[in-house]
C-alpha cells in the first residue's frame, strides 16, 4: 500500500509518550508557531497573487501551503532542480480510493475535487522558515511562471 492509498479506514493513533512529552511542551509554542505560518503564507499570498488563486487566509493555519497550479508536475520538478521541495498531498480524492469504493462512486462524479487532486501543490512552510528561503522559493515560482 502507498502513500495517500487507503483500502480501508481507520484511525492513525501511534503516539507514545516521548511524543507526548514533546508535543506538550511544543503546546506552550502554539500560538507562535501558528502567527509564524500565516505571516509566511501571506507573504507567499502577496508575492504569488498573479501566479495563481491563494488561499484565503482567514482562519487558516496553514499546516500545509497550498495552491492550484496547471502544470504542477512541471513545477514540481523545476523546484526540485533548484533544491526546493513541494510535495502533492491528496493525490487521490477520497471518492476514488479502494476503502470507498462500496459507495459505488466513479471518476468524473466530483470533478472539483479531481481537479484539485491533479493541480495542487504544497510549498515549504514551517515556523523555522527563513526570509531568505521564502525569497528564494518565491522567486523560483515566478521564474518558473514566466
Amino acid at each position: 500500500m502507498k502513500k495517500y492509498e487507503h483500502a480501508s479506514i481507520g484511525i492513525n493513533s501511534r503516539l507514545d509518550e516521548i511524543q507526548a512529552a514533546i508535543l506538550l511542551v511544543k503546546l506552550n509554542y502554539l500560538d507562535l508557531f501558528l502567527h509564524k505560518r500565516q505571516v509566511i503564507a501571506k507573504r507567499y499570498c502577496e508575492a504569488l497573487s498573479k501566479v495563481s488563486q491563494m488561499p484565503e487566509m482567514k482562519g487558516h493555519t496553514f499546516h500545509q501551503f497550498c495552491f492550484e497550479v496547471e502544470e504542477r508536475d512541471a513545477l514540481m520538478s523545476y523546484l526540485q532542480k533548484r533544491g526546493i521541495s513541494s510535495a502533492v498531498y491528496y493525490p487521490i480524492p477520497l471518492h476514488l480510493q479502494e476503502a470507498f469504493t462500496h459507495l459505488g462512486y466513479k471518476e468524473g462524479d466530483f470533478s472539483a475535487s479531481e481537479n484539485a487532486a491533479k493541480h495542487i501543490v504544497g510549498l515549504p512552510i514551517s515556523p523555522e522558515l527563513s526570509m531568505t528561503d521564502q525569497e528564494i522559493i518565491i522567486q523560483a515560482v515566478k521564474d518558473f511562471h514566466k
